[in-house]
């Protein structure tokens, strides 16, 4: 199911603590039939005290046909199973994402068994599920010098730069999947903070590994080049926290129904993530910079901002 970003507000505890995954029961309803007579209209209106399709009452009631809402979901079907931040195609989707290089093997593109990171592979990176708070700073440097007898100072430049991009995005689980997806999205960025030290095989020694910021259309943040330098993610002790279950790869359906996951880990029903990313460019793309086309918005592809 595909979630369009909105503002979040945190939910309420759930009355049922036994209920966490948010699956509702049928409820009752009123089915209303009208037939035209003579006399005019006449409603028949029962009361059932048995589960009903909520929606399709709601289309009977307003006089729609079947036809009209067939791509309606069945209140009474159980929910389908995967995140609720399912991704809708690169070239369409608008939302925020962080994700690293195709050509990468790190992280989630890691060859082989990515672990709790496997999930990540489905969105290819991590997509924020509501509207993230962003902020974009761009400076202009001068000097300053004080002339003798003089009202007013002089100014020289020296150079410019983009500053820190800072991003507070909300995340809520209400299903074991939802669940799996923001913890890997909290061991995404706790990853990303760290260097090829130690026993890490052909990358050891390398500095952490570069992310690319999308979101919004690729005329507001094209691809970004950068790299993380803060993290940090509040636990909040007014909400319930859900089981995830980390599997060695993606479940399969007998698995992810049955609990088939190891290490399970409690996560909050709703957090709020705080990344801190700091732009970088090679010498060589740098030499590409050309302002006319910058201005222009001609520069798009090469993600300068």
């Amino acid at each position: 199911m595909i979630v369009n970003q909105q503002k979040v507000t945190k939910p309420n505890r759930p009355t049922d603590r036994n209920n966490q995954t948010g699956t509702s029961n049928p409820i009752p309803g009123i089915q209303a039939q009208a037939s035209l007579t003579s006399t005019g209209l006449e409603k028949d209106v029962t009361t059932t005290t048995s589960s009903i399709n909520p929606s399709q009452a709601r289309r009977d009631q307003a006089g729609f046909n079947g036809s009209l809402g067939a791509d309606i979901p069945d209140a009474t079907e159980p929910a389908p199973s995967g995140p609720t931040v399912g991704f809708a195609g690169q070239e369409k989707d608008w939302r925020v994402r962080l994700s690293v290089s195709p050509e990468s093997e790190v992280l989630y593109r890691n060859p082989g068994d990515a672990g709790i990171l496997n999930i990540l592979r489905r969105t290819d990176g991590v997509i924020f599920p509501y509207v993230p708070q962003i902020t974009i700073n761009h400076n202009a440097n001068y000097s300053q010098q004080n002339l003798t007898h003089a009202n007013y100072r002089q100014y020289f430049y020296e150079s410019s730069s983009v500053d820190n991009i800072q991003i507070n995005g909300d995340f809520t689980a209400q299903t074991s999947d939802d669940a799996r997806y923001l913890l890997a999205a909290i061991h995404f960025f706790r990853s990303a903070t760290k260097m090829f030290y130690g026993d890490s095989g052909q990358y050891q020694g390398s500095p952490p590994p570069i992310l690319y910021l999308d979101g919004y259309g690729k005329h507001y943040l094209p691809h970004v080049p950068c790299v993380v330098t803060y993290f940090s993610q509040m636990l909040p002790n007014d909400v319930d926290y859900i089981n995830a279950e980390v599997f060695a790869q993606d479940p399969t359906e007998e698995e992810f129904f049955n609990g088939g996951g190891s290490n399970k880990t409690r996560v909050p029903t709703a957090c709020t993530l705080m990344i801190q990313l700091q732009p970088v460019y090679s010498r060589i793309r740098q030499k590409e910079f050309s302002f006319d086309k910058f201005a222009a918005g001609a520069l798009i592809n090469k993600g300068f901002i």
